[in-house]
């Protein structure tokens, strides 16, 4: 029997269309695969207002506000510009660091690294982001 997992992609101000696109898609893509295990993917975005402002200009309407991400398998935080906010969203921290300590998959796209790092998840571990951002991950 197809198990179905359900998946969040964060969203938030300044997000890279791409790293949130492309990984949404990808995930959400499965739910075509009737006879196999596949996701249900949602978008959360850590603001009340769901409007959120992509880094190139897309807008988008997050599926609902940041609230408990255990009740997720699987958590992907993606990258961009805004991940200078992001990083400092001490709800979206707390909820990164409960997932994870709940044993659910939680995994970055590009700069979203930054947000795993600042959660204390990469710890000891290696990781990697964008090129310009290695030296800043490192710390």
């Amino acid at each position: 029997m197809a198990k179905t997992y359900k998946a969040a992609v964060i969203a938030f101000s300044e997000v890279e269309e791409l790293d949130l696109a492309g990984v949404w898609e990808t995930l959400a893509a499965t739910q075509h695969l009737e006879k196999e295990d596949h996701f249900k993917t949602q978008t959360v975005g850590i603001e009340p207002e769901l409007t959120i402002k992509c880094a190139h200009g897309l807008t988008i309407l997050a599926d609902e506000y940041l609230g408990d991400l255990t009740k997720y398998d699987v958590v992907v935080v993606p990258g961009g510009p805004g991940v200078q906010q992001a990083v400092k969203n001490e709800r979206l921290l707390d909820e990164i660091k409960k997932t994870h300590k709940n044993e659910k998959l939680v995994c970055s796209v590009c700069t979203g690294a930054l947000v795993l790092a600042k959660a204390g998840l990469l710890q000891g571990k290696k990781a990697t982001t964008y090129h310009t951002n290695l030296e800043h991950l490192s710390k």
